[in-house]
């Protein structure tokens, strides 16, 4: 079946862009359809122009006309857009990189080996991972192989120096949401001496 991958909010009444068959390009969300009107800020967050504000029960109304996402992203010179992660989810390195996770974890997914990972860091020397393999049976060297293959993807400072598994991050134990998205900030607070002993193991 075809298959083109697009960009939405709930904000904009969903599609925003959209790849199709006459225009595709393979890693893009596509370009903006004819209605919408896009930029990047200085900061790379995508903000998106609405006709109408913004109201949520319980929230101050949004009256701007540009909508900030909270994506982070780049339009290239064809004008597709790309999607680089969440702008609250941005790793700051103690070297003063700044990092989106999903880049290093879109790579780890991609392998097949492995359900669902997390990538930390903040304020850390290098980035490490959390990762969830699809079986009990893959052995630890695959695991290091993988990750060895995706450094060589990625720029020194954007690479996994260090990780290990764990269990699966459901709903039920409170470490993803329903529709399977990770809730960060509750894995790293619940797996942080673990995470913390990664970098005294290295010395840091």
């Amino acid at each position: 079946l075809p298959v083109f991958e697009g960009y939405g909010l709930s904000e904009c009444s969903s599609v925003t862009t959209l790849n199709t068959p006459l225009n595709e390009k393979i890693g893009s969300v596509g370009k903006a359809l004819p209605n919408r009107n896009i930029r990047i800020s200085k900061d790379e967050e995508i903000e998106i122009n609405i006709n109408q504000s913004v109201r949520y029960l319980g929230i101050k109304t949004e009256t701007s006309t540009w909508l900030k996402t909270g994506d982070l992203g780049h339009i290239d010179d064809e004008g597709y857009l790309f999607i680089n992660g969440r702008k609250k989810n941005v790793l700051i390195t103690s070297y003063g990189r700044n990092i989106s996770p999903e880049w290093p974890e879109s790579l780890i997914l991609g392998t097949g080996l492995f359900a669902q990972a997390l990538v930390v860091g903040d304020g850390k020397p290098y980035l490490s991972a959390i990762l969830v393999p699809v079986s009990n049976q893959i052995p630890t060297s695959s695991v290091t192989t993988a990750i060895d293959q995706i450094n060589e993807q990625l720029p020194d400072y954007a690479q996994i120096k260090s990780w290990f598994t764990s269990s699966a991050f459901t709903l039920e134990n409170h470490l993803a949401t329903a529709n399977g998205r990770l809730k960060r900030e509750q894995i790293t607070s619940q797996y942080a001496l673990k995470i913390e002993s990664l970098y005294e193991t290295a010395g840091v």
